[in-house]
């Protein structure tokens, strides 16, 4: 039996049941939109803004979601969100994803104050837009945050 190649594996039909959206950007995203937005220094050197998001040890959640820091301010617009979805849906195409389950909590996108039908309808938009072209169905499970008053994640629900 031939050994299966890298390029064979990513041509398999597959479905990802759990992948967060705000955690799945493309680093050069991740590196682009954190100098444009100021979040480290233009002329730090490539890879600055993703060495503050990878993890690169065996860590405890609490260590693990530090990242998020980083990443949830460059999803605060629509013209972001509406690229990380698009960039995503591409990128699991791109390695055979037939089928994707992206799960967020909408919430966590209005700090620069869209409301959470906003970002709701712009995700959805691009993700729609995303499986039109690529053909990956897409679907969208909007989330709760733990270990919050109840009445933070009552917005969403709404």
């Amino acid at each position: 039996m031939p050994a299966a190649t890298d390029d064979a594996l990513r041509r398999l039909p597959k479905a990802e049941l759990h992948l967060h959206l705000d955690g799945s950007l493309r680093p050069a995203t991740v590196e682009e939109l954190a100098r444009e937005l100021g979040l480290v220094p233009a002329d730090a050197p490539e890879g600055a803004a993703m060495a503050r998001v990878r993890v690169t040890r065996r860590a405890g959640l609490l260590e693990a979601l530090n990242g998020f820091e980083l990443l949830l301010p460059l999803l605060q617009s629509k013209e972001h969100l509406a690229r990380v979805t698009r960039e995503l849906v591409e990128d699991l195409a791109d390695d055979g994803v037939v089928y994707a389950e992206l799960r967020f909590c909408p919430r966590l996108n209005t700090e620069a104050g869209l409301t959470i039908d906003e970002v709701l309808a712009t995700v959805g938009e691009a993700a729609a837009q995303a499986e039109a072209a690529t053909g990956t169905r897409v679907v969208l499970l909007a989330c709760l945050m733990g270990g919050v008053d109840p009445a933070w994640n009552r917005p969403v629900l709404d």
